[in-house]
């Protein structure tokens, strides 16, 4: 008897202790998640933050990367997201008209680049050449329109015709890395991409840059999703993603940081 009684002893003791550190996990600032809908296009530093961020507070962030167009559905199903990043304006207002996220703050700004092959044999130097005869163009079009969004905004900056550029096009697809390949494989003589991508092809690419005054810049802004059950660590990872270190990630990457002079 003294013997069974012991045993049963060990085993409530094992309980409790199990009991306490389960209570403990779960009222810990580890146990907090977060969850994160980004753009996919801007993937390498947020990854790189994201897991910074970890490390430093113990709170845990899920990550779910996908075009915005998606995220945007995703947040619309689901209120217990904690933040969304993008750089498509178009869809950051859609969200802040609809509710779906408050206090945007610009943490980044993508350049768009001129990508030409190595040596830049057809001699390109600004938007305006790449309409010239001969030029082959390539852009990550989709099914509503052959121009990707940031081809066809620095070509209207520049009150370029849209038609020309569309005669040149000789590479289209739905995801902004195309284009990029298109240039670097030499299927095709230019295309305008961010920086960050552009930099992942230098090895057969080179870059020509457009003048400020000729671009058009877009920003890269995070916002915190309304209803989030997270919301005192959405705001720390907005801080966070706000902070030297995080620009400094972002710089790393390619992305401006010092306006759009």
């Amino acid at each position: 008897m003294k013997v069974v009684i012991s045993v049963s002893a060990v085993l409530a003791c094992a309980l409790l202790v199990l009991a306490y550190a389960f209570i403990y996990q779960t009222r810990s600032p580890a146990a907090e998640r977060l969850m994160l809908y980004c753009d996919d296009g801007i993937r390498g530093p947020v990854e790189e933050i994201v897991e910074a961020f970890q490390r430093r507070t113990g709170v845990r962030v899920g990550t779910h990367f996908a075009p915005t167009q998606s995220l945007l559905e995703s947040l619309r199903q689901r209120r217990d997201g904690g933040l969304f990043l993008s750089a498509d304006e178009y869809y950051v207002e859609k969200a802040l008209e609809e509710g779906l996220i408050r206090e945007v703050r610009e943490i980044a700004l993508i350049e768009p680049i001129i990508l030409v092959g190595t040596g830049n044999p057809k001699g390109i130097r600004s938007p305006q050449d790449l309409v010239a005869p001969e030029v082959r163009l390539a852009a990550a079009g989709d099914d509503k329109r052959a121009l990707d969004r940031i081809t066809h905004s620095v070509l209207l900056a520049n009150e370029i015709s849209l038609a020309s550029a569309e005669d040149n096009l000789v590479s289209t697809g739905v995801a902004a890395a195309h284009p990029a390949h298109a240039v670097a494989l030499g299927h095709a003589d230019a295309a305008i991409v961010p920086r960050p991508k552009a930099l992942e092809h230098l090895v057969a690419a080179e870059i020509v840059k457009i003048d400020a005054g000729q671009n058009v810049f877009f920003p890269v802004v995070i916002g915190v999703v309304e209803g989030a059950r997270r919301r005192d660590a959405g705001d720390r990872f907005a801080d966070f993603i706000s902070s030297d270190y995080a620009r400094h990630v972002f710089a790393q990457y390619g992305y401006r940081m010092d306006g759009r002079e």
